[in-house]
């Protein structure tokens, strides 16, 4: 059974339709990630169309009526009144006061309802990734890890961050990454200083500790990674550090399973950090769904009782920092089993990068030398 159907078959009863405007949840029941309006009634669904989108929104829905969008909003009152539509529910959580009256005094003849069940009910269908969901991650997750393989292989001495975020940016573009974000941050942590400043422009190659934010998209549905790398000799106290990070994260993927409570996540790992030596305070954690939305739920606060389910996909990353130092971070896109947790990232999670990435580690630092 197609989302669009599930979600009409759940509606409460005195409900006749729902008007989808938001883009997240647009794309979840059409699959199209283009501007318009969806209408689902309880018989036929219908698409109305940006006209800039239009061409290609027929080569993409199925099983829906598409019309131009003007069109579309001008027959609503013929739609309603043919399919006995008195009351449409709008997304709560994603409609502006001023549009929905906007749609109210357009639209007398209709009720237009904020009902926040259906905010609810969308929310449960799109926790769990289908298979075409989960396929779209996983492509978005192979292009991150290709455009940042390839960015580090050709990094040089003289670049600063601008520019290596720059090249990050093309080269997720260049393999069809969508919707795009990259953020690229260093301090001067090497041996030969160690003070936690920022270094000047250039000089990448003399200590520095980088740390990479990566979001892309495939067909709209994103993925996110964080990794922190030293170039050269890292201070021992941000190798301590990463180590401590790995043991954690190493022990998390072995715990986390369906059931397993949000907020028991972020407790977990202050208190196994704890244990190695690490004050919870220099720990900052962030955790969230990922889908259709960069940032959905659940959201891993403290006191979240919200339970992971299998087939739910999210985002978890955990930052430590080290006074003096900087910070080292890590973080990867993962998916909930039926019997566990598996992460979809595949490149290394070390502070030293692995040979032949192109970065220079310790050792090729000192045969250099």
């Amino acid at each position: 059974m197609d989302k669009a159907s599930k979600l009409m078959l759940s509606l409460p009863k005195e409900l006749d339709a729902v008007l989808i405007t938001s883009p997240e949840n647009r794309l979840y029941f059409t699959g199209f990630s283009g501007d318009g309006v969806l209408l689902l009634t309880r018989n036929p669904f219908y698409f109305f169309a940006a006209s800039q989108s239009y061409g290609a929104a027929g080569k993409s829905i199925r099983d829906m009526i598409l019309l131009p969008l003007e069109e579309g909003l001008s027959a609503l009152p013929e739609i309603c009144e043919k399919y006995s539509v008195q009351r449409i529910a709008v997304e709560a959580e994603s409609l502006p006061v001023a549009r929905l009256k906007r749609l109210r005094g357009r639209y007398p003849q209709v009720e237009f309802l904020v009902d926040d069940r259906v905010d609810a009910l969308i929310a449960k269908l799109r926790k769990r990734k289908t298979d075409y969901e989960l396929d779209c991650i996983r492509a978005a997750q192979k292009i991150t890890e290709a455009a940042f393989t390839k960015t580090l292989r050709s990094l040089k001495p003289t670049e600063t961050e601008r520019q290596l975020a720059a090249k990050l940016e093309y080269e997720l573009r260049l393999l069809s990454g969508e919707r795009n974000f990259v953020s690229v941050s260093r301090i001067n942590g090497g041996s030969s200083a160690g003070n936690g400043k920022k270094s000047s422009a250039g000089d990448m190659f003399k200590g520095d500790v980088i740390t990479f934010h990566l979001e892309t998209s495939v067909k709209g549905y994103s993925c996110h990674m964080v990794r922190t790398l030293s170039v050269g000799n890292p201070p021992e106290e941000l190798r301590l550090a990463c180590d401590a990070l790995l043991s954690v994260w190493s022990v998390l993927l072995k715990t986390i399973r369906p059931g397993t409570f949000c907020g028991q996540i972020e407790k977990d790992c202050r208190e196994l950090l704890e244990q190695r030596g690490y004050s919870p305070t220099f720990l900052r954690i962030v955790g969230h769904g990922i889908g259709a939305a960069r940032r959905e739920p659940p959201f891993f606060a403290p006191d979240s009782r919200e339970e992971l389910e299998s087939g739910m996909v999210f985002f978890l990353s955990m930052a430590l920092f080290v006074p003096g130092f900087g910070r080292v971070e890590i973080g990867d896109t993962l998916q909930v089993t039926e019997t566990g947790c598996a992460s979809l990232c595949t490149y290394p999670k070390g502070l030293v990068p692995e040979t032949g990435s192109g970065v220079p580690n310790a050792a090729s630092k000192n045969q250099e030398d």
